[in-house]
């Protein structure tokens, strides 16, 4: 039977409108079979909670349904961070993380400094829908610009450590923050650099990962060692700058 009323009256209730975007969509996927594209009815995760996971965990592939949550896991070198969630949003401060899983930690293992996650695989956010877990509270606030602060903020990063996008999967962001002018620390990098930042800063923690392992302590947990840091206060003009215990250095955007 066709439909009758006005189409600009038509609401369209689902991610995305459904298939009017197919990668992804929510009732429509693609695949390749013998190098040819073609729609596919099997390409989302299910159940549903755990399509999203996988959205959040690949940077801002699927940012109507699932915010850039790859930091949140052991680092993925095919999908580096692109909008960060702050350290608040991801719960390692605070006890709000959005979806119930914990941001990363560091923790010390046999003498060595490593970076602790909740393992991809072991993350369940079936089960966090069941025990109604996730919470907008936090990231309900950030709106269109503070989102396209984020995303030009963390390509400043790569650009001023000249990190190549083919590169980018070898580095992870640790931290990240929104600081204010009274911080301790950016102060200090203010007068090592005799610079004084303006507007808006963000305050980033980023290393280069080496390899992963499984805790063998917990199996839901996953450990990464640590190969070089590197801290930022970051504005559209001006970057601040520390790598390791090393004195702080300024970069113009």
């Amino acid at each position: 039977m066709p439909l009758t009323g006005s189409p600009t009256i038509r609401q369209a209730y689902l991610p995305d409108a459904a298939a009017g975007v197919f990668a992804p969509s929510w009732d429509v996927s693609f695949d390749r079979t013998n190098g040819v594209e073609h729609l596919a009815s099997y390409g989302l995760g299910s159940p549903f909670p755990e399509d999203s996971k996988l959205c959040a965990a690949l940077s801002t592939f699927w940012r109507a349904v699932a915010p850039d949550a790859a930091r949140t896991f052991q680092p993925n070198p095919m999908w580096p961070t692109v909008s960060p969630l702050t350290d608040a949003e991801i719960g390692q401060v605070g006890n709000l993380p959005w979806d119930r899983i914990s941001g990363p930690r560091r923790v010390t293992k046999d003498g060595e400094e490593l970076i602790e996650y909740s393992d991809f695989a072991h993350a369940d956010y079936v089960e966090s829908s069941l025990q109604k877990k996730f919470s907008l509270s936090l990231t309900a606030k950030v709106d269109v610009r503070e989102y396209e602060a984020r995303v030009l903020a963390m390509a400043n990063v790569y650009q001023v450590l000249r990190i190549r996008p083919e590169d980018r999967g070898k580095w992870s962001v640790f931290s990240f923050q929104l600081v204010q002018p009274t911080n301790s620390e950016l102060q200090q990098a203010q007068t090592q650099t005799q610079t004084t930042l303006g507007g808006n800063i963000y305050r980033f923690e980023i290393y280069r990962h080496g390899s992963s392992f499984l805790d063998p302590e917990n199996s839901r947990k996953r450990l990464v060692k640590i190969e070089e840091t590197v801290t930022l206060f970051v504005t559209p003009v001006n970057i601040l700058l520390k790598r390791g215990n090393g004195t702080w250095s300024r970069r113009r955007v």
